[in-house]
């Protein structure tokens, strides 16, 4: 009776990350054809993609529950879930944060090895086939130009850093996957795309990121560090979002005071001190407006930290909430004591310093792992579907 009963576990177990995977798919398809130079793609047809794979994730997450385990924990994450809904959806209008909280439900007690190495398949898919659709010019591949001498292709993709930032995605999930077993060939061919996307794009930051991520995967593959090295790596990496978000705010405040590393990052400084004097930082959320394009009417506005534009939009206390979560989830993970997950877990953190994609489940999958890693209890079910 107890084998009957592990096989009809492990069956469920595995159609809800079947449909967890089919569903994110999905929804990826509508994350990236949002940010393309389709012409034929109408609001319509993508809502329709979008209600679609969200219904798919809401079905996968009905999948496994047992009332009876129901425990103080489950309480604090549906506690936390109608707290980020009512701020981050509801008052500061963020609709994405609908999508991205049906996703954290879902993803909890998925196995996610299993599911980054599906996603990442298909996300190499989708990303390196409208690439190619771009350069053969089936769609249109935008030219940028931004001053006198600066010209960017955008490679079918409606801004030119879209496809530099799925970079960093997919070599910080191959590194995630593979770690030291990661193979030189494909190491080879990261760095080649990743020069490619550089030169094509004019993406610095994440060339660099990339570059470095590579780098650092051939040293540890050679290096065996200390474990006095190892233990200050895992102490800092679970502090690294606090920081960040203070350095930012601070470098944000005092932005004249660093006119070159203002320059460096693309007037992100000068940005962050105008946002922080229009939009001061509160205790719950607050609606802001972000214009991209500069006209005669209007300026271009826009909070490219992902730490930055978080206080900002989202509050004091939903700022601590999501540090608190992510210190914690963070301390976890890197108990196995890899490396490799710790040089993941940096770039995804730093590309988010100067970017805001650290909270879209297309870009960063690993944001999955802040509930699927927090909130997990499952002890009895197998982690391993492979």
């Amino acid at each position: 009776m107890v084998i009957i009963a592990l096989d009809k576990q492990n069956k469920v177990f595995y159609f809800k990350n079947f449909l967890f995977i089919f569903g994110m798919c999905i929804w990826q398809t509508y994350n990236v054809l949002f940010l393309t130079n389709f012409p034929t793609m109408h609001t319509v047809e993508l809502n329709f993609i979008r209600t679609f794979s969200l219904i798919i994730l809401v079905a996968s997450s009905l999948f496994g529950i047992n009332l009876k385990k129901f425990n103080i924990m489950h309480f604090l994450f549906a506690c936390i879930i109608l707290f980020f809904l009512f701020n981050n959806w509801y008052i500061a209008q963020q609709s994405s944060w609908f999508d991205l909280l049906i996703i954290i439900v879902a993803g909890v007690n998925i196995d996610f090895d299993y599911f980054l190495k599906r996603f990442l398949i298909f996300s190499i898919f989708i990303y390196g086939g409208i690439t190619i659709l771009a350069i053969l010019n089936v769609i249109h591949d935008n030219v940028v130009i931004i001053g006198l001498a600066r010209s960017r292709h955008t490679l079918g993709f409606s801004w030119p850093s879209f496809l530099a930032h799925e970079i960093v995605t997919i070599t910080a999930s191959m590194i995630w996957l593979y770690k030291e077993k990661l193979n030189y060939l494909v190491i080879v061919l990261l760095f080649v795309v990743n020069y490619f996307v550089y030169v094509e794009t004019d993406t610095k930051l994440p060339y660099i990121v990339v570059t470095f991520a590579l780098f650092m995967t051939l040293v540890l593959k050679k290096i065996k560090f200390g474990k006095l090295i190892e233990g200050f790596v895992y102490k800092i990496i679970p502090l690294l979002p606090l920081g960040f978000t203070l350095l930012i705010y601070y470098l944000s405040v005092n932005a004249q005071n660093y006119p070159k590393l203002d320059n460096l990052f693309s007037q992100r400084l000068t940005l962050g001190n105008s946002a922080l004097i229009e939009y001061p930082i509160k205790e719950f959320g607050q609606p802001i407006i972000v214009t991209m394009q500069k006209t005669i009417v209007q300026k271009y506005f826009t909070i490219d930290s992902s730490y930055l534009r978080y206080l900002l939009c989202f509050g004091l206390i939903s700022t601590i909430l999501i540090l608190i979560i992510m210190f914690c989830s963070f301390r976890k993970i890197l108990k196995k004591q890899n490396l490799f997950i710790a040089l993941v877990l940096f770039i995804i953190l730093i590309d988010g310093f100067s970017d805001p994609w650290l909270f879209n489940a297309g870009y960063t999958p690993f944001i999955i792992l802040l509930s699927n890693t927090f909130f997990n209890n499952t002890e009895d079910v197998s982690s391993k579907l492979e």
